[in-house]
């Protein structure tokens, strides 16, 4: 047996709406948008994804401190749950590419956590 797909699903959803009363569709609303926001914020982030050049190039601590609006000290302090970021020598570089990537992640991730269930999911 496969997984239905998600089109499939949203179709059966849709046939269920008539079934819905009133009260139960107001409270659905809120939901619905929330999944939308999320869905969207993914999908910008893999079309970022996609749309990054195959060549990577070296930022430094105040080059990856500025794109963050952070300090460099805050950089240098978190430098380890950086996953673009190696050591050169004494110094530390960042992968530009590896950073629009965790941005993009860290994005989508933020909006999937903003649907309303998933908070409650979380709150048990």
């Amino acid at each position: 047996m496969g997984t239905i797909p998600p089109g499939q699903q949203l179709q059966k959803l849709l046939g269920e709406v008539p079934g819905y009363e009133a009260d139960d569709i107001v409270t659905l609303l809120p939901f619905v948008a929330a999944l939308q926001s999320a869905l969207y914020a993914r999908m910008m982030a893999l079309q970022q994804r996609t749309a990054m050049p195959e060549t990577d190039y070296l930022l430094t601590t105040n080059e990856i401190a500025t794109r963050l609006g952070k300090s460099t000290k805050w950089v240098r302090d978190n430098i380890k749950s950086l996953p673009f970021a190696f050591q050169v020598g004494k110094d530390h570089r960042f992968s530009a590419r590896g950073l629009e990537e965790w941005i993009a992640e860290h994005r989508a991730a933020k909006m999937a956590a903003a649907l309303p269930l998933q908070r409650r999911q979380h709150a048990r």
